[in-house]
């Protein structure tokens, strides 16, 4: 059946992607000469995935910039009173893109555009229907604060000098206001903060990433195979399904970087090793993402009630202590605690909670409190699960006033250190973990070791957010600015003791890696919950 002209005028308004690859023409870079714009395989993951608002992080190139000039040069041309805008990180940037990109799909367009182009001010006004789109850089006077703005596309966002140019553009949105921020990383900053945000769902933006390998111009063709793969590259085979191409291209490219550990921030693979920046992981990104699959929301948020004889759980919605199993009968606990000040928006006091039964994450107490109250909290937590091994941080620093709390209340079982015939500590000072030069790379390498080898089972999202941004900072181990390590230290600090009871056992009866591990190397979960037995506990 023959389309009629009506036809094609209404799929050429109505229908973005047809009316882009049936009248736009670009230039392609290897033969410098005007091809007919398809989108790329990129392009097309994103517009499928694509949303009012979105923040995309991504790799180098892939086309986003000119998938969203097509776009807005469309709306553009056939809706009126739109302002679009598209900022980028500096004046240079700005020139190469309204130049290089803009004009040439506006003036080689093979649909006729009645437009007037006004390069010194970047813009493009469409007489027709009214419609203004401006390509400015991010900071500039020029770029229409008060105006009102319908599409907006911010380029390069983790670059930008001044972030808060992003809240002027969103104040200035009209109703019906679409936005992308599309972006490579730039190490932790505004732009990670707001990245997660997105990714827990706490802003307009949805968390869309695209990593290296979903671009097809990164391989070398023709490729059959190598002897020598890395365990990095097999990773990279087993989990990402790269082919031996898309190996000998990171290799080339690896290889003629001058700074090689930039390529996770300008190539990633996952969205969390774009941020690591310069700085090296301490834990295996790969472990962290096969570790990532066994967390889950916790069954119970509340806080725990002394009462006497007995301890009561009491629900609350924003309570501190989340726990994912109750305490169940005869199986043996440890608690490892980090101790902060209690100061409102500094760091966290925080409590781990191992089942050395199950070597199994089961709770995590995590708020600001003050020391000598978080002392409190620790022993009713301890007695909660079973007198739990309460191994709280009591040196350097606010834990010795926790621990002496702790003392005071006459806990029974506390953790306590030898003591070396060179100490000037007192009996009570041996109570508790103290964190030293020499103490800290044997806990933080001996978990980074039990997660690699899936020996503890972990449930917490939040703990594995902490370890991803938990590098090495010279020679100290450290988060990344404007990220915590709470959790990891105290989660450190209970399976530096926890994992001494199993290190005499088979390992296979130590990991829960061969329990979850169903053929080909893949995870299954498979809860096994433990009966509603707690003892003397109550719930409320």
């Amino acid at each position: 059946m023959e389309i009629t002209k009506e036809e094609i005028l209404r799929r050429c308004k109505e229908d973005l992607i047809f009316f882009a690859e049936k009248a736009y023409q670009i230039i392609d870079k290897s033969t410098n000469k005007l091809v007919r714009f398809k989108l790329n395989k990129i392009q097309k993951y994103y517009w499928e995935n694509h949303s009012k608002f979105d923040y995309i992080i991504k790799s180098r190139k892939g086309g986003m910039s000119t998938f969203n000039i097509a776009r807005f040069i469309h709306k553009c041309n056939f809706q009126e009173n739109k302002r679009a805008i598209m900022l980028t990180q500096n004046d240079d940037a700005t020139v190469k893109m309204f130049r290089e990109r803009v004009m040439p799909m506006v003036k080689n367009c093979l649909w006729p555009m009645n437009v007037k182009i006004k390069e010194s001010e970047g813009m493009i006004e469409f007489l027709d229907t009214g419609s203004t789109f401006y390509i400015g850089t991010a900071g500039s006077k020029k770029f229409g604060r008060g105006s009102d703005i319908t599409d907006y596309h911010l380029s390069e966002f983790a670059h930008w000098d001044d972030p808060e140019v992003l809240t002027a553009v969103e104040e200035a949105l009209m109703d019906d206001a679409e936005g992308v921020i599309e972006t490579t990383a730039n190490g932790i900053n505004f732009a990670h903060q707001l990245w997660k945000k997105a990714v827990q769902n706490n802003s307009r933006y949805k968390a869309i990433f695209i990593p290296w390998v979903l671009d097809d111009t990164y391989r070398i063709k023709g490729v059959q195979g190598f002897n020598d793969l890395s365990k990095e590259e097999k990773d990279l085979v087993d989990i990402f399904n790269c082919d031996m191409e898309q190996i000998a291209w990171r290799r080339k490219k690896r290889r003629d970087m001058s700074q090689v550990e930039l390529f996770p921030q300008e190539y990633p693979v996952t969205a969390e090793e774009a941020f690591i920046s310069s700085s090296a992981m301490v834990f295996d990104w790969i472990s962290l993402m096969e570790h990532e699959k066994f967390c889950k929301q916790p069954g119970w948020r509340g806080l725990l009630i002394d009462a006497g004889e007995e301890v009561r759980f009491k629900p609350v919605d924003n309570g501190n202590l989340r726990i994912w199993k109750m305490p169940t009968q005869n199986h043996t606990y440890v608690i490892g605690a980090d101790v902060a000040e209690g100061i409102k928006n500094g760091c966290f006091s925080t409590a781990e909670i191992i089942d050395i039964n199950e070597m199994e994450q089961v709770g995590e107490y995590h708020g600001h409190i003050a020391p000598d109250e978080f002392g409190d909290t620790l022993a009713t937590l301890g007695r909660y699960y079973n007198n739990a091994l309460l191994i709280p941080e009591s040196w350097p620093g606010v834990g010795a006033v926790t621990m002496q709390k702790l003392i005071g209340l006459g806990y029974s079982n506390l953790w306590k250190r030898e003591k070396s015939d060179y100490s000037y500590k007192s009996k009570d000072q041996l109570y508790g973990w103290e964190t030293t030069k020499r103490t800290k790379p044997l806990m933080i390498h001996k978990l980074s070791e039990g997660i690699k080898d899936f020996r503890i089972k972990i449930r917490s999202s939040a703990l594995i957010d902490e370890m991803r941004s938990f590098v090495y900072d010279g020679e100290s181990m450290e988060p990344q600015e404007g990220c915590y390590s709470d959790r990891v230290m105290g989660f450190a600090i209970a399976w530096f003791i926890a994992s001494k009871y199993t290190q005499d056992l088979d390992p296979s009866e130590k990991s829960f890696k061969d329990i979850y591990m169903r053929g080909n190397g893949s995870m299954v979960f498979n809860p096994n919950f433990q009966g509603d037995k707690y003892g003397v506990r109550k719930i409320t």
